[in-house]
């Protein structure tokens, strides 16, 4: 982490940064930024035209993708419709849970340089694409315009924001009287602070609820990863959280609660393997727990449970053969029916009863508005307990 302003990202903040002047060239950028989760991508920030809170036009776009980073250079065409003059990419494994950093500078002629930790590129705009921009805003977090299905909003950690040297997170710490800034800004949802991101609650109340989530909507290129994230809080010591099988085989992947403990159960044909959270520690106690299970190499998968971590070595065949289970994941239980298997893993068939939050999945935001199925009593945007008392709501 940094000594400096840190800034948590959930998927519905932004910080809109704009002036009353147009931004002066050269332009100049740093930022340093941890992606939460693994999760496959995000926009960092874009450099915009603001004509008003509500119209805003973006011409350079920065978001990490499969990791890397990868810069989108748009214009308006004739028609006035938005279209890519080019793009750039450069860094690799930015989306792998730790610190990166990063570099931007544009002149008036359209060179610019991207650094990215140790990797650099370099291209040109045309000049005429530069000059046509106007821009007076920068826009931090999301585009806030385009198709979320092309760009998404950034999830995780940002720090250093330096715009041509002003430190723009620093803005932030400040009351307006106090600030000596060329900026103004509006935010949403902006937590300051290295703080747990929540976002997708969903309370799940009885034990025969689940959610179903179809993997070739999506067609995930990272399916079968096995790079997990996701909060839960829990009075119920026992229940299924993640599920999935493969079709006629004894196959199968599992996460649950077991007596108070979370346990993660593989069987992909190549021998059985569990891992389980610290015994000692039970885990059913009505606070917010976080998970993350990674995929280490070919043989080793990692559980870490609010920061202790266990992992487990499995056959190099046994990894490699999880994209043989079925696209089909289940959330928060499972459905009663022969293809459910949970031989030799100690966990029952009961589903999980609580609230979950923030789950990534392979690179994937969990998106339970797009759910295949969801059964039973399942309250989505909200975490409630059992005293009817509203946590968490967006």
């Amino acid at each position: 982490s940094t000594s400096s302003t840190v800034i948590t990202f959930n998927s519905s903040s932004y910080i809109d940064y704009h002036s009353q002047e147009l931004l002066d060239y050269p332009l100049r950028l740093s930022l340093r930024f941890r992606t939460l989760g693994r999760i496959s991508n995000g926009v960092l920030l874009s450099l915009t035209q603001r004509k008003s809170s509500s119209l805003i036009i973006p011409f350079f776009i920065i978001e990490h993708s499969n990791g890397k980073i990868e810069i989108t250079v748009l214009q308006l065409d004739e028609r006035k419709v938005l279209s890519t003059v080019t793009s750039v990419q450069c860094g690799k494994n930015v989306n792998n849970d730790n610190w990166h950093w990063l570099q931007v500078e544009i002149d008036q002629s359209g060179i610019f340089t991207l650094v990215v930790d140790d990797d650099s590129r370099t291209s040109q705009i045309p000049s005429y694409v530069v000059s046509s921009w106007n821009l007076n805003a920068v826009l931090v977090g999301d585009t806030r315009r385009l198709s979320s299905d092309i760009f998404q909003p950034f999830i995780g950690y940002m720090s250093e924001l330096l715009f041509n040297d002003e430190n723009l997170f620093e803005i932030l710490t400040k009351s307006k009287d106090e600030s000596i800034s060329n900026f103004y800004y509006d935010s949403q949802h902006l937590t300051v602070g290295y703080r747990v991101a929540f976002f997708n609650l969903v309370t799940v109340n009885t034990q025969k609820s689940y959610i179903a989530f179809s993997e070739r909507e999506n067609q995930n290129k990272n399916h079968g990863k096995l790079d997990i994230y996701f909060l839960f809080r829990s009075y119920v010591p026992d229940g299924i959280i993640l599920y999935r099988y493969a079709q006629g085989l004894n196959e199968y992947f599992a996460i649950g609660l077991r007596a108070g403990i979370l346990a993660l159960f593989i069987d992909f044909g190549f021998g059985k393997r569990q891992i389980v959270s610290n015994e000692s520690i039970k885990l059913a106690d009505g606070k917010w727990h976080e998970v993350r299970v990674t995929r280490i190499g070919t043989d080793k998968i990692e559980l870490v449970v609010d920061n202790r971590a266990n992992r487990s070595t499995l056959s190099a065949n046994g990894i490699r053969n999880a994209v043989s289970l079925q696209p089909v994941l289940y959330v928060g239980g499972i459905p009663n029916n022969n293809n459910i298997n949970l031989t030799g893993s100690g966990l029952n068939a009961h589903g999980f009863q609580g609230c979950l939050s923030s789950f990534i999945v392979d690179g994937r935001l969990l998106d339970y508005q797009r759910a295949l199925v969801l059964n039973g009593q399942v309250k989505m945007n909200v975490c409630s307990g059992k005293l009817g008392f509203i946590l968490f709501v967006f």
